[in-house]
Parts: C-alpha cells; structure tokens; sequence
C-alpha cells in the first residue's frame, strides 16, 4: 500500500541501484523540461534586470533631493534567502502613503536545512526548487521620528514548485527475497518519485521600516495568509536498501493529483535602497 507524500522521508543519494532500468514518465519529462525551458528562456532577462535594478539608483539618487519623498525602492529578502528563495523587489509609491510592490524569485534547494530536516514528516519541502511571483498593495503612516513607518499590506503570491527523482523513505517494513531462493529480507520501504506543486496565496501583513540614513532601510514584515495548492506527485518505483544497495522491487508508475488548502504564516527581514 503506498503512502502519502507527507509521511515519507528521504533517503540520501543513490548507492549501486540495480535490477531495473526505470524509463521516466512522459508527463513528467514534459513537464520538467517546461520548467528548465522557462527559467532558460529568462535566464538572460533576469540578470539585466537585476544589473538595472543595482544601477539604477546610482544615477537616479545624484539627481534626487533628499527634502521630498521616496518615490521608488528596491528590496532584497533576507529572510527568504536564509531559507531557500533568493527574492528581488520593486516598491513604487502611488502616493506619500500608498505603494505597489512586485517581487519574485528563484526557489532554490538549501542542502543544510534539507539535512536538518530528514526526519521531519513534510522533508520534501526543502527538496524543491522553482520560482515564485508576489503582488502587495501597501498603505504607510508614520509612527515615530527619524522616518519611521508602519504599514499593512494586501497581497498575492505564486509559487511553482518541483523536485526531481528522489528515493523517499516510508514508515513502512516490508519484507522480500532479494534473489529466487534466498532468504528473507525485512527492510523499509522506499519510494521513487517526483512531484509539481502550483501554489496561490493572499496574505495580510504588517511591517515596519526602519531608516538607516537617507537611502537605506530595514523592514520588518509578519503577518498571516491563506493557500490553495495544486499537487501532482509521480510514484515512479517501489525498492529498498540493503548493505548500502538500492533494490528497486517494483515499478509503479502510480500519478496523485490532489488540490488542498492550507493556513500561512509569513514574517521575515528585507533590506531596502531608496529614492
């Protein structure tokens, strides 16, 4: 009986796997190979972007008479990156009290929290990778000197989230015989698979900014949200480890597709260039 995503674990890498060559899904080629297509196709747009984005102060700020308000910012997530996004963004204000602010960011795997995170039941969120895209409407008002502000936010998000075959581990015992006429073997099951996930949000937020001279700031953001998240897991082989060799015992070929809501926290630290 297979189990659900949420209750296996990872293994590790790969070690002499042997039996079974395994021929990959063709949803699952497809897919994946939409994704590399996409971040390749941009893969150029986006370091302009980025160079743009460091430059653009530079000659907009000689100009700019600190006396008026900032008109425009650029942010860097700092929270996100510790985790697993490296997360760009752009907050343009409508009004002294008003702003719009679009980010996105590449959804990178982090070995280390990957690691820490072996025995935990949902592990195979630090496995994925992808990209992310958000959309918040902000409204400021000042609490305190030297430029502190206080604002809440409205927003939506997107993320596109995949990983690759992996062997996950399962809470199950199974037992088998390795070679006709051997003898038993008692082992944990393990499973090959791959997963896409699509995932929309909207989030309430509050934050603060905390000024570090006329160009740069702190802020400070918590808040909380909701998620609908599309699934599609792909169960490509069932097998075990035994003296450091992946067996696989069965081929499966088995698609889950499911829908689902979840609650969201968010909170975080991003770094701010003004002008």
């Amino acid at each position: 009986m297979l189990t659900e995503a949420d209750t296996t674990r990872p293994t590790g890498s790969i070690r002499n796997v042997k039996l079974i060559y395994i021929i990959p899904n063709p949803v699952y080629l497809s897919q994946r190979n939409r994704a590399t297509t996409i971040l390749k196709k941009f893969k150029g747009q986006i370091r302009i972007l980025f160079f743009c984005c460091c430059f653009l102060p530079v000659f907009t700020l000689a100009q700019s008479n600190y006396n008026e308000p900032q008109r425009n910012a650029l942010t860097f997530n700092l929270g996100q990156f510790l985790v697993n996004e490296i997360n760009l963004g752009y907050e343009h204000f409508l009004s002294e009290n008003q702003s719009m602010e679009l980010n996105g960011g590449l959804i990178y795997r982090n070995d280390v929290l990957r690691k820490m995170a072996e025995d935990w039941n949902n592990s195979q969120y630090f496995y994925e990778r992808g990209f992310a895209a958000r959309l918040a409407y902000k409204i400021y008002h000042h609490a305190g000197s030297k430029g502190r502000k206080n604002y809440y936010s409205f927003g939506f998000n997107y993320q596109y989230l995949y990983f690759n075959n992996e062997w996950f581990e399962t809470d199950k015992e199974i037992k088998f015989r390795p070679e006709p006429g051997s003898a038993e073997i008692t082992a944990n099951e393990e499973i090959y698979r791959h997963r896409f996930r699509n995932r929309f949000g909207l989030q309430i937020t509050l934050g603060n900014v905390y000024p570090l001279g006329k160009t740069f700031a702190i802020e400070l953001y918590y808040g909380l949200g909701v998620r609908g998240i599309f699934s599609k897991r792909f169960d490509v082989a069932r097998g075990a480890t035994v003296d450091d060799e992946q067996l696989i015992l069965q081929t499966l070929n088995f698609e889950d597709q499911k829908f689902y809501v979840r609650p969201s926290i968010h909170a975080g630290i991003k770094l701010r260039m003004g002008w």
